[in-house]
């Protein structure tokens, strides 16, 4: 079963909610071999051997399953928080809606308790089949989600922390993040000395970067014991203001730092120009680009990412919501979680990135065919 961790999505919330300061620590990753500061070659071979396949190509997609009825004529809603990502999840889920035959509205929920308890009172009351919640912090919503429940209506939702258990129409949860950091580490120590003094970023509001930033620090400890791992903290008050000046005071303070790892891509906000007239040429690497880092990245003024596609991640949301409503099981790829991503950096980056990197750029006609609408 999975635990319930927000993906990146979640920023557009969390920078309404309360912030706390920021700080670091700074200590050896962990356990491990290898040379001082510097991965050993039996370690740097086995993080490129997990790497190698993410370089290549996205991961599976990993939704197979038809679907067995559609949900012709249902009506459906979609949370919009009012911030700019939530306003493009709900942009993208418009074209799927319809395809499905369902009827598609679009509900401002804001970012207070009361805003969102009234947009939720809202499609409980007039009787919608279905809700699609992305990025909602569930503590917001917990007694909506009960009621919804009681109602019969679909819940699909798309990185919201703390699901109840048995519920499994979420997608990017916690495994998904521990995942995440792992690979961030296989990807560091893959480049060989650039791993020695690693920092990464953390956003404390956003709970699934400190799953991230855990994993991260377990991966690289268990492949060089003395290899230094910082964690900084960037609170989400700082994205896209602040945050590119806090990155380049922090880096400027420790200039031994060998790569720096963000665990959202948004930290990266402004970043290049900052880190330019800084005179900073540390590595930067991060999960989840948007648009403006993966052009960053593309012109060589950023090092990396380990980007998700995040229309393909909508696809899949409606997928989810579409069979509850038609009862039928999910997808085994949305049980399992199974996002689509892969490591983007210059080398590999081609194409329109106006939506960020998109993995899958057929996932329409993919979706369509096992909807059987193609």
């Amino acid at each position: 079963m999975k635990n319930r961790i927000p993906t990146l999505a979640v920023l557009a919330v969390a920078s309404a909610l309360v912030l706390t300061g920021c700080g670091a620590a700074e200590e050896p990753a962990g356990t491990g071999t290898g040379t001082t500061g510097v991965p050993s070659q039996a370690a740097i071979d086995e993080a490129t051997s997990v790497v190698q396949p993410l370089l290549e190509g996205p991961t599976e997609f990993a939704f197979t399953e038809p679907l067995e009825s559609l949900p012709t004529g249902a009506r459906v809603a979609i949370i919009d928080c009012g911030t700019p990502i939530c306003a493009l999840m709900a942009d993208l889920t418009e074209e799927p809606a319809a395809l499905l035959g369902m009827s598609l509205t679009r509900i401002q929920a804001g970012t207070t308790a009361d805003s969102v308890a009234a947009a939720f009172d809202t499609i409980i009351a007039d009787g919608y089949d279905g809700v699609f919640v992305p990025a909602l912090p569930f503590q917001l919503w917990e007694r909506s989600f009960e009621q919804l429940r009681a109602a019969g209506i679909a819940v699909s939702t798309n990185g919201v922390l703390g699901m109840p258990e048995d519920f499994e129409a979420d997608l990017a949860g916690e495994q998904w993040s521990i995942t995440v950091g792992g690979w961030l580490g296989d990807w560091v120590v893959s480049q060989g000395p650039a791993a020695a003094e690693t920092v990464i970023y953390r956003t404390p509001e956003l709970a699934f970067t400190d799953v991230i930033v855990d994993a991260y620090r377990d991966r690289v400890a268990a492949l060089c014991a003395q290899c230094v791992v910082r964690t900084v903290d960037i609170p989400a008050s700082a994205i896209g203001s602040t945050a590119a000046a806090m990155i380049v005071d922090d880096l400027t303070a420790h200039p031994e730092t060998t790569f720096a790892v963000l665990s959202i891509g948004e930290q990266a906000t402004g970043l290049p120009t900052a880190l330019d007239v800084a005179g900073i040429t540390t590595p930067i690497t991060m999960y989840g680009a948007g648009p403006a880092q993966a052009i960053d990245i593309q012109n060589g003024d950023l090092h990396s990412a380990l980007a998700i596609d995040t229309p393909a991640l909508v696809w899949m949301f409606v997928d989810s919501g579409a069979r509850q409503i038609v009862d039928q099981e999910l997808s085994v790829g949305a049980v399992e979680d199974a996002m689509i991503a892969q490591i983007i950096t210059a080398g590999n980056l081609s194409g329109d990135l106006s939506l960020g990197w998109v993995g899958y750029p057929d996932i329409a006609d993919r979706f369509a065919e096992l909807w059987g609408v193609k």
